[in-house]
């Protein structure tokens, strides 16, 4: 397996797990269940952690595709500094969650911090998403340039009807 193959099957994985874990968080708070919190506190750890080996594995990506025919080089120039801020904030986001779930092993409630957790979380979610559409843009010019689908030629060939 290359490092193609492994950013391919995980880069998903930061995004869902940063969404669930703050679905799952938010919820607990409102039915303030120490338990749905653990949980959420832990998918956000997760999320973290996975977040490391996709970014880590985006330079071999890299190096698999640049020189593709249609891979245009400021394409992946914008993901890549995307992703740098998406590791920060999901790295920040899961040290943060670590720092609840260490709260809530002392007996403590997370309160006041339950609102960074959550801002963070947020905010992760909203980089990665914003990071994924632009890896989706390196070998699929149609999302980050609409006019770019149009411009290409269609494969079908239309057909006739009597």
């Amino acid at each position: 397996m290359n490092g193609a193959q492994i950013h391919l099957m995980l880069n998903h994985a930061p995004l869902f797990a940063t969404l669930g874990g703050v679905l799952l968080f938010a919820w607990a708070l409102l039915r303030a269940s120490r338990e749905l919190t653990r949980v959420g506190l832990v998918c956000l750890v997760l999320a973290g952690l996975v977040a490391v080996p996709v970014f880590l594995s985006g330079e071999p990506a890299e190096e698999r595709i640049e020189h593709a025919a249609g891979v245009r080089p400021q394409s992946i120039e914008r993901h890549e500094d995307a992703a740098r801020v998406t590791l920060a904030l999901i790295v920040a986001t899961a040290l943060a969650a670590a720092s609840g779930l260490v709260l809530l092993r002392r007996r403590a409630e997370v309160g006041r911090f339950a609102i960074a957790i959550l801002v963070l979380g947020l905010l992760a979610i909203f980089q990665t998403a914003w990071t994924a559409h632009l890896g989706g843009g390196i070998r699929h010019p149609e999302l980050t340039n609409p006019a770019s689908a149009d411009a290409q030629p269609s494969s079908e060939t239309p057909v006739e009807h009597d």
